[in-house]
């Protein structure tokens, strides 16, 4: 599908799009090239999924979501609104993977979240509202709401209050250091 879609009102802007035709994508929502949407995933309204992104059948986005390239959302995960995948974010949908059967455990994200470039996120992890991911880490338990966590394997580094007042911090000084 390279074009407009037609029973929905998000638009395609790129070429080797694969969406399956249970799927429903929100008003406003833009895609890009290499995107697969499988069945019955929901996309919610304004999100902006960028190239190579794959979102698996069952899988529940919120609106004003924003998936950079390489981000693997998995089958049956349920994502909040206005939540922020930077580049290489991969979840697992299995906890304890194995060669026999296999146990599937969505993975569940709040509002308002944050995940770094290249995070990896273990399959039934539970990630509160306002959370921040850092880049890089190894997320391996659930994530409260408001934490801000790194590393490898992730631990707990501040709070979201604390996170937003350092990037003001940050910016500020980044932009008085121009003029």
């Amino acid at each position: 599908m390279d074009s407009e879609l037609d029973l929905n009102k998000g638009t395609v802007l790129g070429k080797y799009v694969d969406i399956h035709p249970t799927a429903e994508i929100g008003e406003g929502t833009k895609i890009y090239s290499w995107v697969y949407v499988g069945a019955n995933a929901v996309i919610g309204k304004r999100c902006n999924l960028t190239n190579w992104v794959q979102v698996d059948r069952e899988c529940k986005l919120g609106d004003d979501c924003n998936i950079q390239p390489g981000v693997i959302l998995n089958m049956g995960m349920r994502i909040g609104n206005r939540v922020w995948f930077s580049g290489g974010v991969i979840f697992s949908d299995e906890r304890f993977p194995s060669v026999g059967e296999q146990i599937r455990n969505p993975t569940v994200i709040g509002d308002d979240v944050i995940f770094g470039i290249g995070a990896l996120i273990r399959g039934g992890i539970k990630i509160g509202d306002h959370a921040v991911i850092g880049m890089g880490s190894l997320v391996l338990e659930d994530v409260p709401a408001g934490a801000v966590v790194a590393g490898n394997p992730a631990r707990y580094l501040y709070d979201r209050a604390t996170y937003d007042r350092k990037k003001r911090d940050y910016e500020r000084k980044r932009v008085s250091e121009t003029e």
